[in-house]
């Protein structure tokens, strides 16, 4: 009777810590992990919570040093992306309420600040990917889409809104415009592509896919569009713009360049493949004869034989 009247009155202090994390109180959070630990000091949750709740409760506090609204909020989602690195490593797998409710309260405090700064004519790119990103995280995924659309209007060669936008697009089940500006993305640069940040399973579970293939995870990003494809989750194509055409052969011409001059292919090699794929697609889209698409293919082979067979068949 005690030990079960015990684990209710723990349980409702840690639902306590959840609730004030999420209000954004962080100090009330603490006081009442502090209770919490009074009751039962054994609980597994307690210390993974209060290395969290430590670690932003001094960068909670240090947003008084900036003046600025766009300062504080940039601050926010620069410390949250500090703590997705950092969390990992103190082998804590027992608070995910606790992680949650810090996910919260940061994006919920930066999307205040953001939006103090928003005006229906303002144009400003990172305002609006920090007002998409926020939303996103909130799971107000049409005002995201809204916004990152919009900013996707200003900058179509921006990879990372286009990712932003793409990710939430798979989100609300727009397979269609998330599989192409995913793929827009990838191919505009890999490097600018924050994978921390994305949360579709879409892109989730081709991200595992690559995982396993053996890739050095710091090619993993090069390698995501050439899967894409391969695996067939990136199979929405578009018709090129002649000047998008002009670049991608210019594209080629350097990256064939940089691999002949160069030892360490490890980015250059699938960027490269990723490419002659989106030439392949172009020369489909406009009735290239097949000897011209075939030397495309060989080229590919002898980059990557186990690609080429698994592109061919």
């Amino acid at each position: 009777m005690s030990e079960t009247k015990l684990e209710k009155n723990i349980d409702e202090h840690l639902e306590d810590v959840y609730r004030s994390v999420s209000a954004r109180d962080i100090e009330k959070a603490l006081s009442q992990l502090d209770e919490a630990y009074s009751i039962d000091f054994d609980r597994i949750e307690l210390a993974g919570l209060l290395r969290i709740l430590k670690f932003w409760k001094e960068r909670w506090f240090r947003m008084a040093d900036f003046s600025g609204l766009y300062e504080k909020g940039d601050y926010l989602l620069n410390q949250w992306d500090q703590f997705m690195n950092w969390y990992p490593t103190i082998n804590s797998d027992a608070c995910e309420r606790g992680i949650q409710s810090l996910k919260y309260m940061v994006h919920s405090e930066a999307l205040d600040c953001y939006e103090q700064l928003h005006l229906d004519d303002n144009n400003d790119l990172e305002l609006l990917l920090g007002i998409g990103r926020c939303n996103k995280v909130l799971g107000n995924y049409e005002r995201a889409v809204s916004i990152l659309e919009k900013g996707v209007k200003i900058s179509r060669e921006n990879p990372v809104i286009l990712a932003e936008l793409a990710d939430t697009y798979a989100l609300v089940d727009e397979m269609q415009g998330a599989k192409i500006f995913f793929r827009e993305a990838f191919y505009l640069d890999p490097d600018l592509v924050d994978l921390n940040r994305l949360e579709s399973g879409l892109i989730i579970k081709l991200i595992e896919k690559v995982s396993k293939t053996g890739i050095d995870m710091k090619y993993i990003k090069d390698w995501i569009p050439v899967y894409g494809v391969i695996y067939g989750v990136f199979n929405i194509k578009r018709e090129m713009r002649p000047i998008e055409y002009g670049k991608l052969k210019q594209s080629i011409f350097s990256l064939q360049n940089e691999i002949r001059q160069n030892n360490e292919n490890g980015k250059l090699v699938p960027r490269l493949i990723n490419r002659y794929f989106w030439l392949i697609d172009h020369y489909i889209s406009i009735k290239e004869d097949r000897k011209t698409i075939d030397e495309v293919l060989m080229n590919i082979k002898l980059l990557n034989p186990s690609i080429y067979r698994q592109y061919i068949n």
